[in-house]
Protein backbone atom coordinates (compact mmCIF):
# COMPACT_ATOMS: atom_id res chain seq x y z
CA UNK A 1 0.00 0.00 0.00
CA UNK A 2 1.62 3.01 -1.13
CA UNK A 3 2.06 5.88 1.28
CA UNK A 4 1.79 9.54 1.13
CA UNK A 5 2.79 12.78 2.77
CA UNK A 6 -0.40 15.49 2.83
CA UNK A 7 -0.71 19.08 4.34
CA UNK A 8 -4.10 20.18 5.17
CA UNK A 9 -4.30 24.08 6.06
CA UNK A 10 -4.56 26.79 7.50
CA UNK A 11 -7.09 26.64 10.13
CA UNK A 12 -8.41 29.26 12.49
CA UNK A 13 -8.10 27.81 16.36
CA UNK A 14 -11.19 26.85 16.54
CA UNK A 15 -11.23 24.58 13.33
CA UNK A 16 -8.22 23.24 14.38
CA UNK A 17 -9.45 22.21 17.86
CA UNK A 18 -12.20 20.25 15.89
CA UNK A 19 -10.01 18.96 13.28
CA UNK A 20 -8.20 17.51 15.84
CA UNK A 21 -11.03 15.96 18.15
CA UNK A 22 -11.92 14.34 15.03
CA UNK A 23 -8.76 12.73 13.42
CA UNK A 24 -7.93 11.66 17.12
CA UNK A 25 -9.76 8.23 16.47
CA UNK A 26 -6.71 7.29 13.65
CA UNK A 27 -4.42 7.95 16.71
CA UNK A 28 -1.98 8.82 14.02
CA UNK A 29 1.05 10.06 16.65
CA UNK A 30 4.33 11.24 15.13
CA UNK A 31 3.18 10.91 11.63
CA UNK A 32 0.89 14.11 12.73
CA UNK A 33 2.37 17.54 13.17
CA UNK A 34 0.64 20.91 13.81
CA UNK A 35 2.13 24.32 12.53
CA UNK A 36 1.54 27.80 13.42
CA UNK A 37 1.13 29.81 10.85
CA UNK A 38 0.91 33.71 11.32
CA UNK A 39 -1.75 35.31 8.49
CA UNK A 40 -3.55 38.54 8.10
CA UNK A 41 -6.97 38.38 8.82
CA UNK A 42 -8.69 41.18 6.25
CA UNK A 43 -10.52 43.52 7.39
CA UNK A 44 -10.61 46.49 5.12
CA UNK A 45 -8.61 47.62 2.00
CA UNK A 46 -6.49 50.96 1.95
CA UNK A 47 -5.95 52.91 -1.66
CA UNK A 48 -2.57 54.87 -0.33
CA UNK A 49 0.30 56.27 -1.44
CA UNK A 50 2.81 54.49 0.04
CA UNK A 51 5.02 56.25 2.92
CA UNK A 52 6.97 59.26 1.49
CA UNK A 53 9.84 58.76 3.75
CA UNK A 54 9.11 62.93 5.58
CA UNK A 55 6.41 65.09 5.91
CA UNK A 56 7.94 67.22 3.50
CA UNK A 57 7.91 64.60 0.47
CA UNK A 58 4.32 63.57 1.60
CA UNK A 59 3.11 67.30 1.36
CA UNK A 60 4.83 67.53 -1.86
CA UNK A 61 2.85 64.60 -2.96
CA UNK A 62 0.06 66.11 -1.42
CA UNK A 63 0.33 69.08 -4.11
CA UNK A 64 0.63 67.02 -6.83
CA UNK A 65 -2.73 65.29 -6.22
CA UNK A 66 -4.38 68.67 -6.04
CA UNK A 67 -2.74 69.51 -8.88
CA UNK A 68 -4.47 66.57 -10.86
CA UNK A 69 -7.55 67.53 -9.17
CA UNK A 70 -7.89 65.11 -6.34
CA UNK A 71 -9.14 66.64 -2.86
CA UNK A 72 -10.09 63.67 -0.71
CA UNK A 73 -6.85 62.51 0.77
CA UNK A 74 -4.82 63.23 4.12
CA UNK A 75 -1.67 62.32 5.23
CA UNK A 76 -0.69 59.54 7.93
CA UNK A 77 1.17 60.38 10.54
CA UNK A 78 1.52 58.53 14.39
CA UNK A 79 3.91 55.98 15.04
CA UNK A 80 2.90 53.06 12.14
CA UNK A 81 4.91 51.52 9.22
CA UNK A 82 2.44 53.83 7.17
CA UNK A 83 3.97 57.27 8.87
CA UNK A 84 3.81 59.77 5.22
CA UNK A 85 1.62 57.39 3.55
CA UNK A 86 -0.98 59.19 2.02
CA UNK A 87 -4.85 57.69 2.03
CA UNK A 88 -7.00 58.18 -0.38
CA UNK A 89 -9.34 55.91 0.63
CA UNK A 90 -10.62 52.75 3.09
CA UNK A 91 -13.25 50.23 1.76
CA UNK A 92 -14.68 47.03 3.28
CA UNK A 93 -13.88 45.48 -0.11
CA UNK A 94 -11.33 44.81 -2.35
CA UNK A 95 -13.94 45.71 -5.37
CA UNK A 96 -14.57 48.97 -4.06
CA UNK A 97 -11.12 50.11 -3.34
CA UNK A 98 -10.48 48.93 -7.34
CA UNK A 99 -12.64 50.83 -8.73
CA UNK A 100 -11.29 54.19 -6.95
CA UNK A 101 -7.58 53.22 -7.98
CA UNK A 102 -9.17 52.74 -11.85
CA UNK A 103 -10.89 56.11 -10.92
CA UNK A 104 -7.58 57.96 -9.70
CA UNK A 105 -5.66 56.31 -12.55
CA UNK A 106 -7.70 57.87 -15.24
CA UNK A 107 -6.71 60.97 -13.03
CA UNK A 108 -3.06 60.88 -13.43
CA UNK A 109 -2.24 59.48 -10.59
CA UNK A 110 0.10 56.19 -11.13
CA UNK A 111 1.60 55.59 -7.68
CA UNK A 112 -1.48 54.59 -5.65
CA UNK A 113 -2.10 51.11 -4.29
CA UNK A 114 -4.24 48.74 -2.25
CA UNK A 115 -3.16 47.88 0.95
CA UNK A 116 -5.18 44.86 2.79
CA UNK A 117 -5.51 45.95 6.19
CA UNK A 118 -6.49 43.87 9.29
CA UNK A 119 -5.08 41.93 12.99
CA UNK A 120 -2.83 39.63 12.62
CA UNK A 121 -4.06 35.90 13.59
CA UNK A 122 -2.57 33.03 13.99
CA UNK A 123 -3.60 30.07 12.11
CA UNK A 124 -2.49 26.38 12.01
CA UNK A 125 -1.69 23.94 9.42
CA UNK A 126 -0.93 19.91 9.51
CA UNK A 127 1.30 17.56 7.34
CA UNK A 128 0.70 13.91 7.92
CA UNK A 129 3.70 11.63 6.89
CA UNK A 130 3.60 7.77 5.56
CA UNK A 131 -0.22 7.83 5.76
CA UNK A 132 -2.41 5.00 3.86
CA UNK A 133 -5.13 6.01 1.32
CA UNK A 134 -7.84 5.09 3.74
CA UNK A 135 -5.92 7.15 6.18
CA UNK A 136 -6.03 9.92 4.05
CA UNK A 137 -9.68 9.65 2.59
CA UNK A 138 -10.69 10.10 6.21
CA UNK A 139 -8.00 13.13 7.05
CA UNK A 140 -9.63 14.71 3.32
CA UNK A 141 -13.36 14.39 4.75
CA UNK A 142 -12.86 15.95 8.07
CA UNK A 143 -10.69 19.03 6.53
CA UNK A 144 -13.92 19.08 4.18
CA UNK A 145 -15.90 19.01 7.50
CA UNK A 146 -14.66 21.73 9.54
CA UNK A 147 -13.48 24.62 7.17
CA UNK A 148 -12.21 25.30 3.33
CA UNK A 149 -8.86 24.00 4.44
CA UNK A 150 -6.73 22.75 1.28
CA UNK A 151 -4.89 19.33 1.14
CA UNK A 152 -1.91 19.03 -0.40
CA UNK A 153 0.96 16.87 -1.40
CA UNK A 154 4.21 18.00 0.49
CA UNK A 155 6.68 19.61 -0.75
Amino acid sequence: RPLACIDVGTFSAGEARRFEARLASLELGERQSRQAVQAQDVTSYLVNIPPQGSKEAAERKAGELRGLGVTNFFIMQGDSPMKWAISLGVFKTESGAQTLLAQLNKQGVHSARITPRGPQATRYSYRFRDIEAAARARIESVADAVSSAETTNCR
